[in-house]
């Protein structure tokens, strides 16, 4: 059957076929974040150390710290968004992500702000304020709601599934964007700390530009249907709800998957093995290879490559099955990583970041239904599929890859007399940029693959996928 796109879709109909206009406005979301996530996965640590003069290993710390806050907020917002009720024409989740954007924006900008008149102690006190204002509380308040949209623009798994793909075709422009200009702009502005002030605002105002498309060009269907029930049927169903859980009985369910273990472990360390390697990356271009303009080079090759890497999911998925192609796609990563052990010549670490981002994308692109997956089996075994919490301390996975690898990157690169405000660098600061970058990625990849060796639910998913459709059209079990 042929698939007929068009370009606007102006029906309430929650399993209508949207728009491509919709879907790229969908995607426009997730692109919008990135400009200010690249910059601090990639560039926030580098421009602490080098420009503003902060030590490493505290620097680490604090972003640690504030990833285990951002863990709390992610819970909490989950909460708040369940119990918001519409405001005018803007449901739940546009209207926190509106609420969330513009403070996303300043809070970006405020991280570069830091006084430099001001005594130490002082300025890793901002640092710790302005971070957690900028990542723990408003991005959580932009990113939950806007990951909730897809089930609420519609109910219909292919639309879903052109959804997905459209964010995947549009989401690495901005990194890349980021990653190719980041430092051409701050030195094209005057450098130091005045440089950088007015790059971030630059990506600021277009990550704010992004998401306010996405919030005014899509539209909440799901919600909207379930609007028009009467109260009674409404108090009927807050009542009585069907299949759901508190915070700790789901997520006593979910300690009890082993599948879902598996899965949260290896999200972890994926993004500790990605942070850990995007945040030395310019440390390395810069004291291993001899000219830090490679880190953003390399990092907008990968970007775009990852695309590559998620596309090729649709046809492995025929041949390998999902679990196989996740395995496969950190075997990629892996062997990526494994390449930079023959050396520093910059062509080699731009192969093994082409090929890293090719991996990564089959890796992450597999993710979203590898997470399903263990849902389901948890609903199999319980009755109760605890998807919020799973989404919600998913989340937290990935953020707290990003500020372990912090923390990690600073207490070994202290360790190693690493002083980034000097011209040349120790050969012991030398080996920790080294080990930063290539060896615990390369310990943290060994373990992913072993991991997902055990990972072996794609044998049992046709007869719990059988069973649950059973349950769910009444059947006997």
């Amino acid at each position: 059957m042929k698939m007929k796109f068009k370009l606007f879709s102006r029906t309430d109909d929650e399993n209508a076929q949207l728009g491509v206009a919709e879907y790229f406005a969908y995607g426009l979301g997730n692109c919008g974040t990135s400009f200010l996530n690249r910059f601090l996965n990639s560039f926030l640590v580098y421009f602490y150390t080098t420009t503003i003069g902060l030590n490493a290993a505290i620097i680490g710390n604090i972003l640690l710290a504030a990833q285990i806050i951002d863990g709390i907020t992610d819970i909490a917002m989950g909460r708040i968004l369940d119990r918001t009720k519409p405001k005018g024409k803007l449901t739940p989740g546009r209207l926190w992500m509106l609420r969330g954007c513009i403070l996303f924006a300043v809070s970006g900008v405020l991280l570069t702000m830091v006084p430099t008149s001001a005594s130490k102690a002082v300025q890793y006190v901002y640092v710790f304020v302005t971070y957690n204002l900028c990542c723990a509380i408003s991005m959580t308040v932009v990113q939950l709601p806007y990951q909730s949209l897809v089930a609420k623009m519609t109910r219909n798994p292919i639309e879903r599934g052109h959804i997905s793909v459209f964010t995947t075709l549009i989401q690495p422009v901005s990194g890349t964007i980021v990653s190719a200009t980041c430092l051409s702009l701050v030195a094209r502005f005057g450098g130091g700390q005045g440089g950088y002030v007015r790059t971030v605002a630059i990506f600021a105002t277009c990550a704010l530009a992004c998401h306010l498309l996405c919030i005014f060009g899509v539209k909440e269907r799901v919600v909207a249907t379930g609007q028009t029930k009467d109260a009674a049927e409404e108090k009927s169903q807050k009542a009585k709800p069907e299949n759901q859980a508190g915070v700790l009985e789901s997520f006593r369910i979910l300690v009890k998957n082993r599948f879902w273990i598996i899965y949260g472990v290896c999200i972890l360390l994926y993004f500790v093995m990605f942070n850990i390697m995007s945040q030395s990356s310019a440390a390395f271009a810069e004291n291993v290879v001899g000219n830090v303009n490679y880190h953003g080079t390399w990092m907008s090759w990968q970007t775009i490559f990852v695309t590559v890497g998620t596309f090729a999911d649709f046809f492995l998925f025929n041949f390998l099955g999902k679990a196989k192609t996740w395995r496969f796609g950190a075997i990629v990563v892996l062997g990526a990583v494994a390449l930079q052990l023959f050396g520093a010549d910059p062509t080699l670490i731009l192969v093994a970041n082409i090929l890293k981002g090719i991996g990564g994308g089959m890796f992450m692109g597999c993710s979203g239904a590898i997470m399903a997956d263990a849902m389901d089996y948890s609903e199999w075994k319980t009755g109760i599929n605890p998807l919020g919490m799973g989404l919600a301390v998913v989340l937290f996975a990935q953020k707290l890859g990003g500020g372990l690898s912090a923390s990690i990157l600073g207490q070994i690169l202290d360790a190693g007399g690493y002083d980034g405000t000097l011209a040349a660098q120790s050969a012991s600061a030398i080996t920790a940029i080294k080990i930063c970058y290539t060896y615990i990625p390369l310990g943290a990849m060994l373990t992913v693959l072993v991991l997902t060796c055990f990972y072996t639910l794609d044998k049992m998913l046709p007869e719990i996928q059988a069973e649950l459709s059973e349950r769910r059209n009444g059947q006997k079990a």
